[in-house]
């Protein structure tokens, strides 16, 4: 059975830079680049971390540090294995992206068979000794520390997959397609929910503001099935179940 990346909880167009926000594995962080384009050169308000450069195209997630956190906090702090994995690749690119840790997982699939973790702030480590290559690391692990080395504007992660081709993948399409199992907050309301129980009884309206933020676009919505309705007191609820239990995956 495929393997899956994270879990995470994905909030677009949040943040400091309005790109998003991350929280789960591999860091928490507010997104300062994304997948695409590359933008002209921007400084943050408190100059600790820049978005953008020269350059083409960026081929991952910058993952910077989150409003609300001190600069100290976040610079050092632990970077967490999102998936067991295979330590591929270790070097250090001073004019590139530092210190770089490559994780080799191909039984995410083939949009995701590798990853990189870019600028760390010393060679890849688990807190106590450094990886080395053929190494086994497991979800939730630490693989290293945030850190600004190499060719870098401030302390950020630099996350990045890599396709069975050899091209890199958007981490959005990595989301849609539920290789990372990402959770979303619904507008104005509560995170996703989980199901220690096997069932949840929500309103027909939390449902429905759930059902718009579901992924894959067009499958079954991430915080389960319905498994049967019932009205009282004018109110209509839905009795819902875990996706597990129709044969589905479980988040």
């Amino acid at each position: 059975m495929p393997d899956v990346i994270g879990p995470l909880t994905y909030t677009p167009s949040i943040g400091r830079w309005g790109k998003g926000h991350v929280e789960g594995l591999p860091i928490t962080a507010d997104i300062s680049y994304l997948y695409g384009p590359r933008e002209p050169l921007h400084f943050d308000p408190d100059e600790d971390t820049a978005a953008g450069s020269t350059g083409s195209f960026h081929h991952g997630w910058d993952l910077a540090r989150p409003a609300g956190m001190d600069w100290g906090d976040f610079f050092g702090s632990p970077i967490r294995a999102p998936i067991n994995a295979t330590v591929d690749g270790i070097k250090f690119n001073p004019r590139g992206g530092g210190h770089e840790l490559v994780l080799s997982h191909p039984d995410a699939g083939p949009l995701a068979i590798k990853s990189r973790y870019l600028h760390m702030d010393r060679p890849p480590n688990d807190g106590h000794r450094d990886l080395t290559v053929g190494q086994q690391v497991y979800r939730g692990q630490v693989i290293g520390q945030i850190g600004s080395s190499g060719l870098s504007n401030g302390p950020h992660l630099h996350w990045q997959f890599q396709h069975a081709a050899g091209s890199a993948t958007d981490p959005l399409q990595l989301i849609e397609q539920g290789v990372i199992v990402a959770t979303l907050p619904a507008p104005d309301g509560p995170i996703i929910p989980t199901f220690p129980d096997g069932e949840l009884v929500v309103t027909a309206e939390e449902a429905s503001a759930w059902a718009f933020y579901a992924l894959p676009p067009g499958g079954p919505p991430l915080f389960g099935h319905e498994a049967d309705a019932r009205r009282e007191d004018e109110v209509d609820y839905l009795i819902l179940t875990r996706p597990s239990d129709k044969g589905g995956v479980e988040y």
